[in-house]
């Protein structure tokens, strides 16, 4: 009756195996759920059960059977899981002015206060044919910003040097808690 596998805003099957009975008895199926909505089945041995919007609560599902000298009852109760969390590309820039890239990191620190336990990474890529040390000067000047004029905690901003490109490139990265950097980031 309760299903192998739930997914966060796809529907579930409940479905009820009854066996024995007497073939001469018209049974009336019922069926009753704590949330979600049933969008089809309901008065057969199996309904299913719209869960949009309900990630990370319990659905319980109850099934009665009418119809018989004695009531015929059974219950599952299902837990729908919280959505796999995700980082985001925030913004990505190359080497521009420092106001504009103020502009950015301002709107940067303001996604980072808006959810107290992200982390924000800082992936500096440096030019094919840069000069060195330019990777850390970019680095070290966007954390000092963020963190002394921004008032970002230190501890919440991971810098990382990206692999070479044609030019120098700068992404911003917002990961909730529980989230991970993709491998696949430069």
């Amino acid at each position: 009756m309760c299903p192998d596998q739930v997914a966060v805003d796809q529907p579930i099957t409940f479905t009820a195996a009854l066996a024995g009975g007497s073939g001469n008895v018209a049974a009336n199926y019922s069926w009753s759920i704590s949330g979600g909505r049933i969008v089809e089945g309901q008065g057969t041995t199996s309904i299913i059960v719209d869960t949009k919007g309900l990630a990370g609560q319990t659905i319980r599902a109850e099934f009665l059977v009418n119809g018989y000298p004695s009531e015929c009852s059974a219950s599952c109760v299902v837990q729908i899981p919280l959505p796999k969390q995700t980082c985001k590309r925030f913004d990505e820039f190359p080497s521009i002015q420092r106001n504009d890239e103020k502009a950015r990191l301002d709107n940067f620190a303001v996604e980072l206060q808006s959810d107290p336990t992200a982390t924000g990474y800082v992936v500096v890529s440096p030019a094919a044919n840069g000069r060195a040390g330019e990777v850390q000067k970019h680095s070290s000047r966007i954390l000092d910003y963020l963190v002394n004029s921004r008032g970002i905690d230190a501890r919440r901003i991971v810098p990382i040097t990206g692999t070479a490109r044609n030019e120098l490139m700068v992404e911003l990265w917002s990961c909730p808690q529980g989230a991970v950097l993709p491998s696949k980031v430069p």
